[in-house]
């Protein structure tokens, strides 16, 4: 990453306050939302879930796809796989349930069979089956995923408000 250009983002991100959105279930302890679901625009997210409690961070983000605007996001590092999936399942309702390729492997099939028992449909998958649920990091899949998330910042092409979030792009 550009670091100047982090630094940036991290100034701007400072400006853009959280909202409240009426839904019964969602917890801004956790959950941030910085644009309100609008009828027209398309959603969709992605989550990496930690190794451990207290030791890596769980991180969600809801991206509206026409504008590259991430609208919301989930970044703890005190909730459990299942805990992490009630929030996310909440806060992905706020959006209508957009396709959501949480991470499968390590905590992440925990979540994901917890999401699946909330009841939540959209689970993306990386076979032609829809058997794999989730996406998958590997050496291979982890360059890619650096790849094109990389360019994207550097060029401003996604538009993250996240403060925490962003000093992890800039501490990398």
């Amino acid at each position: 990453f550009v670091k100047e250009i982090i630094q940036s983002m991290i100034e701007n991100a400072k400006l853009v306050p959280k909202i409240t959105v009426i839904k019964e279930g969602i917890d801004y302890q956790y959950c941030n939302i910085y644009r309100d679901f609008s009828l027209g625009n398309y959603y969709i997210a992605a989550s990496d879930v930690g190794t451990g409690v207290g030791k890596d961070f769980n991180a969600t983000v809801i991206i509206d796809v026409k504008t590259g605007v991430v609208v919301a996001d989930i970044l703890d590092n005190t909730l459990p796989p299942d805990k992490f999936a009630y929030h996310n399942v909440q806060l992905l309702g706020v959006y209508l349930n957009p396709l959501w390729y949480p991470e499968s492997n390590l905590w992440g099939s925990q979540m994901i069979k917890k999401a699946l028992e909330l009841n939540y449909k959209r689970i993306g998958t990386r076979d032609v089956e829809g058997k794999k649920k989730g996406w998958f990091t590997d050496e291979k899949t982890r360059i890619e995923l650096f790849g094109a998330v990389i360019p994207a910042i550097n060029n401003w092409q996604l538009s993250i408000f996240n403060v925490a979030g962003l000093g992890q792009c800039r501490d990398l």
